[in-house]
C-alpha cells in the first residue's frame, strides 16, 4: 500500500511539472538576433530572453506583461513563446483564476 502511494505521488509530481501548453508566434519578415546557446528547439542560435512571471487578477485579458528590451535595439520582436505547465494551470484553477504562472521567451529582430 505504501509503495502504491509513493508511486502515485511521484506520478502526480511528474505530471504537474512536465505537461503543459506552449504557443510560439513568429514573424514572417525579418531576421532574428543571432546568439550561441544550448537550446535544442526553435530558439537554437537565437538571442533569447526568458521571463518567468505570475499574472494576478481574475481576467488575464486585462493584464499587461511588461518585458525589458535586453538586446532589442530595433524594438521589434521576431518570435514570442507563451508557455504554461499543467501545475500552473492547476494552480490557476485552485486560486479561481486570480493567479496564473506563465513563462515567456522572446527573440528580438535584428536591426538591418
Amino acid at each position: 500500500m505504501k509503495k502504491l502511494r509513493l508511486f502515485i505521488t511521484i506520478l502526480l509530481t511528474f505530471m504537474l511539472f512536465s505537461c503543459g501548453t506552449s504557443v510560439i508566434l513568429t514573424s514572417t519578415h525579418g531576421v532574428p538576433n543571432p546568439d550561441m546557446n544550448d537550446y535544442k528547439d526553435f530558439f537554437r542560435d537565437k538571442y533569447t530572453v526568458e521571463v518567468d512571471t505570475v499574472l494576478r487578477g481574475a481576467t488575464v485579458a486585462t493584464d499587461l506583461i511588461k518585458v525589458s528590451r535586453d538586446g532589442c535595439e530595433s524594438g521589434k520582436l521576431f518570435a514570442v513563446e507563451f508557455k504554461q505547465s499543467f501545475g500552473s494551470a492547476l494552480w490557476s484553477f485552485v486560486t479561481f483564476g486570480s493567479r496564473r504562472r506563465v513563462k515567456l521567451r522572446y527573440v528580438c529582430m535584428q536591426d538591418l
